[in-house]
């Protein structure tokens, strides 16, 4: 028993360097983390991890002179082993095909939000269209020359009731309705967008890639009968692949094609329908979260 804790002390530059290296091996696992979260002092950390990787290899190296070499022989181990992930192309292969996913589905969400941001402006625009005229205005013209223009009307209504002679029965009776009084008006443009002109662009797709011709939106309407009630319907969309131009083809065709409640679905991002009583949009709410908080 003396003996073996006599040779543990004798070797504790192999001890020491066992515990660098496996301390550089955590370190540079993280560092590799950072990377890809593109933390920007992530270099200095490359820079601890070479050094503490120096210290390691050089104790762990001195301590295979010494017995027992158990943990000396471990901390040269785990030291080729840091040298070998660094030096591994497929190491790095896979770190850049995950960071081109990670940048690619940063950049589709930074789209996403601001196309649902228009999206989300055409929908309030239509539905006071539709408030005042009975219909969702058929184009973009009609329905900016409808926001600077037209107004909302604001009422208030109170029970009211009053007699009536009744010629049937010769006699005074009761009745009792609802008065509805006017007090106002506000123009929609204000009700709606405030000190804001964005509402001359509702037709323009956001331009993510400074392309000479803008893009458009496109916008239809129509009718729906069902159970003999005809009522208005509208629809307004861009593609994705417009949306996403200038990123990885390969994401972007995958992309086109995804149809969980956690993405966009289909290959369009779109409001409203021409084949269901619908306003809704077809992107997940978490989208709406992020809007909502951006307006606090």
């Amino acid at each position: 028993m003396e003996n073996t804790t006599s040779n543990n002390q004798r070797n504790k530059i192999g001890t020491i360097g066992f515990i660098i290296s496996l301390i550089t091996l955590v370190l540079f696992g993280t560092s590799l983390v950072f990377f890809l979260s593109s933390v920007p002092w992530v270099g200095l950390l490359f820079l601890v991890v070479l050094l503490f990787w120096l210290l390691g290899f050089i104790l762990s190296a001195i301590g295979l002179g010494k017995k027992p070499i158990g943990l000396a022989i471990a901390g040269v181990a785990i030291s080729l082993l840091v040298i070998f992930i660094a030096f591994n192309q497929n190491v790095y292969n896979a770190i850049y095909q995950v960071n081109k996913t990670i940048d690619f589905e940063t950049e589709k969400k930074q789209r996403y939000t601001e196309v649902i941001k228009k999206l989300k402006d055409i929908r309030a625009a239509q539905d006071a269209y539709l408030r005042i005229n009975g219909k969702y205005a058929d184009n973009f013209d009609q329905l900016t020359n409808f926001i600077e223009n037209a107004q909302f009307t604001i009422t208030s209504q109170r029970d009211t009731s009053w007699t009536a002679f009744d010629k049937t029965f010769n006699i005074e009776v009761m009745r009792q309705g609802v008065r509805i009084d006017t007090l106002g008006y506000v123009k929609v443009k204000d009700s709606l967008f405030k000190d804001s002109d964005r509402y001359k662009t509702l037709r323009y797709v956001p331009n993510f890639t400074k392309d000479e011709a803008p893009l458009l939106f496109t916008m239809k309407t129509g009718e729906i009968n069902k159970n003999n009630v005809v009522s208005s319907v509208f629809e307004a969309y861009v593609l994705k692949k417009d949306v996403l131009k200038g990123l990885s083809p390969s994401r972007i065709e995958k992309e086109l094609h995804k149809n969980s409640f956690d993405d966009v679905r289909g290959d369009k991002i779109k409001v409203g329908s021409l084949e269901e009583l619908t306003v809704n949009g077809n992107w997940p709410t978490f989208y709406d979260a992020e809007i909502a908080k951006e307006n606090k």
